[in-house]
């Protein structure tokens, strides 16, 4: 066997939970390029100044449970099935709503988002595609969008 084939053998023995990638980051596998910013440390200003919140495709979860103070109208959407118990596991027990939104096809994604015009005063989105119309549809006046992509669908422009 070589070493690819037993690399292969070693991911399949792990189970996949949420968007845990430990297995990998802490063994020194996978190395981030560093960027001049954090999106945590961009969100953390803001949470204090908000009632309701929303995070577009929590995954499990795992990023959101470490904010604190969390607003008391917290909400968290995920739309890959698998993540979604895992999210509620997670995030329920803070207080936060979990909902699982239709993952849809093809672009635009994440368009039909179940919740009221001008709701939120804050929406963060890591890495989760999202439809420009619907964002701005369900975000308050003077609210904040902040986001952080490695390559979105966002053909709904």
């Amino acid at each position: 066997m070589d070493y690819f084939e037993h690399l292969i053998d070693e991911i399949d023995s792990f189970t996949f939970s949420g968007w845990d990638f430990s297995y990998i980051t802490e063994t020194g596998r996978m190395q981030e390029v560093p960027v001049r910013w954090n999106y945590y440390s961009k969100i953390k200003p803001y949470l204090y100044n908000v009632d309701r919140l929303l995070d577009l495709g929590t995954g499990g979860g795992e990023k959101l449970s470490k904010f604190t103070p969390l607003p008391k109208e917290t909400y968290a959407t995920e739309g890959y099935k698998p993540n979604v118990e895992i999210a509620k596991k997670n995030l329920e027990p803070l207080g936060i709503q979990v909902i699982e939104v239709d993952g849809e096809e093809g672009p635009p994604y994440n368009s039909k988002l179940p919740f009221e015009d001008n709701y939120f005063d804050l929406i963060i989105d890591r890495h989760e595609a999202y439809c420009p119309r619907e964002i701005y549809r369900i975000l308050a006046d003077d609210a904040h969008f902040i986001t952080q992509q490695v390559g979105s669908t966002t053909e709904c422009l």
